[in-house]
């Protein structure tokens, strides 16, 4: 079974931005953790460029 666009942008995607700086703050807001927000938010650029 495949998600949706849809699905990938409203349930996955959206939600994760609003949490980052809860995820920095929890985590020290340490360089690695930064990066791995970081990474994520272009994840989420990417697919939602491609998603068209």
């Amino acid at each position: 079974m495949f998600l949706t666009k849809h699905c990938w942008l409203n349930n996955y995607h959206r939600p994760i931005p609003a949490r980052f700086a809860e995820f920095l703050e929890r985590n020290g807001n340490s360089e690695a953790v930064a990066a791995i927000a970081e990474a994520k938010d272009s994840e989420i650029a990417v697919y939602k460029s491609n998603a068209a």
